[in-house]
C-alpha cells in the first residue's frame, strides 16, 4: 500500500491555503501586539521605578535635614529630573503638626497619560 504517490492529483485548494496564511497572519499579528504592549509596560515600569527613586531620595534628604532648617526652607520649589519623561515635576510639601511635620514628595510626569508617585513620611524634631 503506498501512502504517497507522486502523480497524486491530491493536495491543498487556492481557498484552503489562503484561510491557512489568514490564519497564522492574525496569530503572528497577535504575537506582534502582545510584544509591543509588554514592551510598553516595561518603559512605564521604569519610568515607575525611576520616579519611586527620586522621590526616596527626597525623602532621605529631608531626613537628614535638622527640623528647624525644614522649616525655614519652606515652601520648596518644585524640581525637574533628567531620568523622566519631558514635563516631570518633583514636587515637596510639608505640613506642620506640632512637634511632626508630614512631608509629602510627589514626582509627576506625562506619558501619554499623567503619572505620578507619592511618598509621605513624619519627621520629629531631635
Amino acid at each position: 500500500m503506498k501512502l504517497f504517490s507522486l502523480n497524486s492529483e491530491s493536495g491543498f485548494s487556492l481557498i484552503e491555503v489562503l484561510i491557512a496564511l489568514l490564519i497564522l497572519s492574525i496569530v503572528i499579528a497577535g504575537g506582534g501586539l502582545f510584544f509591543f504592549y509588554a514592551r510598553c509596560a516595561i518603559v512605564r515600569e521604569g519610568h515607575r521605578r525611576a520616579a519611586l527613586q527620586i522621590a526616596t531620595q527626597k525623602i532621605e534628604e529631608l531626613k537628614g535635614t535638622p527640623y528647624e532648617k525644614i522649616l525655614e526652607s519652606m515652601p520648596f520649589p518644585k524640581e525637574k529630573v533628567d531620568n523622566l519623561p519631558p514635563g516631570n515635576t518633583v514636587t515637596t510639601q510639608i505640613e506642620d503638626l506640632g512637634g511632626y511635620l508630614e512631608a509629602t514628595v510627589t514626582v509627576s510626569w506625562q506619558d501619554n497619560i499623567p503619572y505620578k508617585v507619592s511618598l509621605v513620611t513624619l519627621i520629629a524634631s531631635r
